[in-house]
């Protein structure tokens, strides 16, 4: 990919402030997209801010989530879940996946920790794979609070991409298991990752999230000279036998749907525990736009049972 004028430079980061401004004036209260009762309190559990080993000048924000039947203190130890929101790298849209959250809480009987990571251009690669790893510590230094034999991580879009990133640096067995969205799992040039995919249906669910804005989004997060084949950042290049078992939900025209595909072959061909879901005539995030008396409500239903159920079934692994 050819480097950027300063022009270029100074347009792309004037797009992602103004975006940021945007999320600022109209995101004032956690997104609900139907996971949970609207009367359902959302408000966390606890809020941290685990500070950076890499940036001693910053923290990283971190909201848990309890099980509604949980008496903290009771002695009972639970597993526990990291999850990363997407935000294409740049976005500051932390807070997003709060009704997510909740529901993994709710619905596995875990607790959740809902990570918050350093975005670009301010902060690019590798600030946002520190602040996960930074988090994972955390999580591990803490033995005496949650059941870390039943440790797993997920997310979507660019934080599942950091979650397998991170997992894959991990001594083997310290991660039960992934459950992942959408994940750009190849931040390079390969051919892949320019391939067309199906046009979304109108009326489908899914974000206007063509290749261009891809694109944008690895130009702000990727700084001039960095090996775009490094596992940190491109996790497809992370050896096979570095992931614990991986659950993988996308959709059929997400624009990664390519390279995700790729990643689960390379999965399932090393001999890893893969399963993979993908859903026909979604986009990019369709499971936050499901509009109700379509068949999309049903098969988020069963993208989430899997989520769970493959979440569930790592424990015992």
């Amino acid at each position: 990919m050819a480097t950027l004028t300063w022009f270029e430079r100074l347009r792309l980061n004037l797009w992602i402030m103004l975006m940021n401004a945007v999320i600022r004036i109209l995101v004032r209260e956690p997104p609900r997209s139907g996971l949970l009762p609207a009367t359902t309190d959302l408000t966390p559990t606890l809020r941290l801010r685990v500070p950076s080993r890499s940036d001693p000048k910053r923290s990283i924000a971190v909201n848990v989530f309890y099980p509604p039947d949980y008496k903290h203190g009771s002695g009972e130890k639970l597993p526990v879940h990291l999850n990363a929101h997407g935000s294409g790298f740049c976005f500051k849209n932390f807070g997003e996946d709060t009704e997510f959250s909740a529901f993994i809480a709710q619905s596995a009987r875990c607790i959740v920790l809902d990570s918050d990571y350093a975005k670009a251009p301010s902060h690019p690669f590798p600030a946002a794979y520190n602040d996960i790893a930074d988090v994972v510590a955390y999580i591990l230094s803490k033995p005496d609070d949650w059941d870390l034999t039943r440790f797993t991580m997920g997310g979507c879009s660019s934080g599942a991409c950091l979650i397998l990133s991170v997992a894959a640096s991990l001594p083997k067995g310290t991660v039960k298991g992934l459950q992942i969205f959408y994940p750009p799992v190849d931040l390079s040039d390969h051919e892949s990752n320019w391939q067309p995919t199906p046009e979304l249906p109108k009326g489908n669910p899914g974000l206007p999230f063509s290749l261009w804005r891809i694109n944008r989004f690895r130009e702000a997060y990727v700084p001039p000279g960095v090996d775009r084949l490094d596992p940190r950042m491109s996790p497809v290049y992370a050896p096979v036998d570095a992931f614990p078992p991986v659950t993988v939900i996308c959709g059929s025209c997400d624009p990664m749907v390519n390279s995700i595909r790729r990643f689960v072959t390379q999965l399932r061909e090393g001999g890893n525990d893969i399963v993979d879901m993908e859903v026909e005539g979604a986009g990019h995030g369709w499971e936050r736009l499901v509009k109700p008396n379509t068949k999309f409500v049903q098969l988020r239903e069963d993208a989430l049972e899997l989520y769970i159920s493959r979440l569930q079934a790592s424990w015992n692994s």
